[in-house]
C-alpha cells in the first residue's frame, strides 16, 4: 500500500480513479466466477479466487486510506478559506462602518463566540 500523505492532492485524487477502476475489475472477475459456477457447476481455481478476493480487500483499504487523506486535505482547504474569508469580512466591516458599529458588531461577535466555546 502506499503512503498517500506523501502525495499531492491531485496524485491522490487520480488514484483514488485507478484504484476505483482496479477494484471494478476484480469485482468483476470474482461475480464472472460465481455466475459462471452458477451456470455450470464448474467451480474456478480456489487459489485464484482467494487471491482475487485479497487483491480486493487490499484496494479496498487503501480506498480507505486514500479517502481519508482527501477529505482531510479537503477540510483544511475549506478551513482556511473560512478564515481568509471572515477576515475579509472583518477588513471590510471596519473599513465600511463607523467606529461605534463596527465595535458594537465586534463585541457582540466576542460574546458569542465565549458563549459558544462553553457549550
Amino acid at each position: 500500500m502506499i503512503e498517500c500523505k506523501d502525495m499531492s492532492t491531485e496524485d491522490i485524487e487520480r488514484r483514488l480513479g485507478e484504484v476505483t477502476a482496479e477494484m471494478a475489475e476484480i469485482r468483476a472477475q470474482i461475480f464472472g466466477a460465481k455466475g459462471h459456477a452458477a451456470e455450470t457447476g464448474e467451480y474456478s481455481d480456489s487459489n485464484s479466487f482467494n487471491r482475487a478476493n485479497t487483491a480486493l480487500r487490499f484496494k479496498g483499504r487503501e480506498h480507505q486510506a486514500l479517502q481519508l487523506e482527501f477529505g482531510r486535505r479537503r477540510k483544511e482547504i475549506r478551513r482556511a478559506h473560512n478564515a481568509t474569508t471572515e477576515r475579509s469580512f472583518v477588513d471590510v466591516a471596519r473599513e465600511r462602518l463607523d467606529h461605534v458599529t463596527f465595535r458594537a458588531l465586534m463585541d457582540e461577535a466576542v460574546a458569542r463566540a465565549d458563549n459558544k466555546e462553553t457549550l
